[in-house]
């Protein structure tokens, strides 16, 4: 899903939004959805996934922060309010240290790189999904009872893991990502560092990334706690996402 930016229309900044790990840029929809028409919306598929280039291998959050910024350089943004959820949202926070001029403000879904634990078992189940009925059913898993994921999403999720490579480059993500049920840590001094607005939606029922870590986060971030939801905030708090990111665009 993306939308060319056209800040001078509104008179905003447009977002760029990162999907988490497995997902695509086109699952942004629920989100934008809620937005106000005139919100310039880029989200671009990222390393590995839809139509974006090959993961080469490295680090996930690193090589999708690359290349989100390589994305702003291809439509002449300079500069734009940043939305990850999971693995985008560790990303966002790697590109936002390595070029904090470009990036305005950080809101971030359950980021990953906060706290050690991670649920190596469900993003392998999330990898190894192919069919709609084992994309849901692995969906499931992460987010909270009655969460479903859009029909479309679902479908274009299963056309993207029919691509040659795509599983192969999954489970090696999973590897890079979640050995033995722990992720790397952004180291806390470097998150306080940030000179931007940063704010946080976290389910309390996360089943991937445990709610506790939001303990590590700075104070001077802005947390808002979500009773009953899970991992996969795109489609349980759309509204929640998109009114937090209307506060930072003004």
């Amino acid at each position: 899903m993306s939308a060319a930016p056209d800040p001078a229309r509104s008179g905003r900044a447009p977002l760029l939004c990162l999907h988490g790990f497995g997902g695509l840029g086109a699952a942004w929809a629920p989100v934008a959805a809620c937005l106000p028409p005139d919100v310039a919306v880029l989200a671009p598929d990222l390393p590995g996934h839809g139509r974006a280039e090959a993961w080469n291998g490295r680090a996930p959050a690193r090589s999708f922060a690359e290349s989100a910024l390589l994305a702003l350089d291809r439509h002449g943004v300079a500069a734009a309010h940043w939305v990850g959820h999971s693995l985008g949202g560790a990303a966002a926070i790697l590109a936002a240290l390595s070029a904090p001029e470009r990036t305005l403000s950080l809101t971030l879904l359950a980021p990953g790189g906060m706290g050690e634990a991670i649920s190596s078992q469900r993003l392998r189940r999330w990898a190894e999904a192919r069919n709609e009925a084992e994309i849901e059913a692995a969906f499931a898993g992460m987010a909270a009872d009655g969460a479903a994921l859009p029909s479309p999403t679902r479908a274009a999720l299963a056309r993207d893991r029919r691509e040659p490579g795509r599983a192969e480059a999954l489970l090696g993500m999973t590897e890079k990502l979640a050995a033995g049920d722990r992720q790397g840590v952004i180291p806390p001094d470097r998150l306080a560092a940030l000179p931007m607005p940063v704010s946080v939606l976290w389910g309390e029922a996360d089943p991937v990334l445990p709610f506790g870590q939001t303990a590590n986060l700075p104070p001077a971030w802005s947390l808002t706690p979500l009773p009953g939801r899970g991992h996969m905030l795109i489609e349980e708090a759309p509204f929640e996402a998109a009114k937090l990111l209307m506060f930072r665009l003004g």
